[in-house]
């Protein structure tokens, strides 16, 4: 068994989504924690025959909650302070992203990745007088993913055929 480093899981965001090629960056510059929230949907019953209930997994609601520092010149927070200037509504907050295993394959035939389409929404901006300007935000999971290989080199991500 061997332990998987933190900075072995990445998440891309796709910068240009009103492009037809995408443009992926990776969040996390100037972040210090970040993990997808799973947020199960789930159901109990139970009957008057029954002394403990039965619960039931029903779905999922992911979102994942990121604060970052504002970080001038990296592509991640342009485009999420993009938004927060806008204040934008609808497909004008809609991207996709991209969460890559990079312990799980190579870099010649691609790690295995999940394509989320989301919507980001602005939380946060601003901060303590005494520490950096901070934008917080989340990323709101939009169905279901689809799963594949991504090549960090030439930032491909290519769809799962099975």
């Amino acid at each position: 068994m061997e332990k998987v480093k933190r900075s072995l899981q990445a998440t891309f965001m796709n910068t240009t989504p009103s492009q037809e090629k995408p443009s992926w960056a990776r969040v996390g510059k100037n972040v210090s924690d970040m993990s997808v929230s799973y947020n199960p949907q789930v159901r109990t019953e139970q009957d008057v025959t029954q002394d403990s209930a039965d619960s039931e997994v029903t779905g999922y609601q992911p979102n994942i909650p990121v604060t970052q520092v504002a970080t001038k010149g990296d592509e991640v927070f342009e485009f999420i302070n993009g938004i927060r200037r806008k204040r934008a509504l609808f497909d004008d907050c809609k991207t996709q992203i991209l969460i890559v295993d990079l312990y799980d394959g190579d870099a010649s035939a691609g790690y295995k990745a999940e394509m989320q389409d989301v919507a980001i929404q602005i939380d946060s901006y601003g901060g303590a007088g005494s520490e950096p300007l901070s934008i917080g935000y989340t990323i709101n999971f939009i169905g279901d993913a689809k799963q594949g290989t991504f090549k960090p080199a030439d930032k491909t991500f290519t769809e799962a055929t099975d």
